[in-house]
């Protein structure tokens, strides 16, 4: 391998797959969230069509489930962040997840676009690196 800038090229490269590991992770959490987010709206779209008691299995984890009662009207407590919860009605949780859907798309576009960019300029790195290999 010839000195200086070759070594800074492999560098660089090692760099930016790094990157593009760290962007990958950040779209993947994004999606998973934004599923969540998805599913959280289906139930809440059902549930408050309830006209009367329901009840329904709340999952705990481990494949447990609480068994519960939902009453026509019944306000939900909603985590906003930093421990703090609050007191939502159904309608008012709705829109708050869509907000959340609306902000985690949107850092998930961004997310894709940079990754894009990285993903791009590590191609051309990697051909300049072949390129000096054939040459040397």
């Amino acid at each position: 391998m010839q000195s200086g800038i070759k070594k800074k090229d492999y560098v660089d490269l090692e760099l930016l797959h790094q990157q593009l590991t760290g962007l990958d992770e950040s779209i993947a959490l994004a999606k998973e969230q934004l599923d969540h987010t998805y599913i959280a709206c289906d139930v809440l779209k059902e549930l408050e069509k309830t006209k009367e008691e329901s009840s329904l299995l709340i999952p705990l984890g481990s494949g447990m489930f609480l068994p519960a009662k939902v009453k026509s009207g019944e306000r939900l407590k909603v985590a906003v962040g930093a421990g703090v919860v609050v007191t939502k009605s159904f309608q008012e949780a709705f829109s708050y997840l869509e907000k959340q859907q609306e902000k985690l798309e949107a850092f998930q576009a961004k997310s894709v676009e940079l990754y894009d960019k990285v993903a791009a300029r590590a191609l051309l790195l990697q051909e300049k690196i072949e390129k000096d290999m054939k040459g040397v």
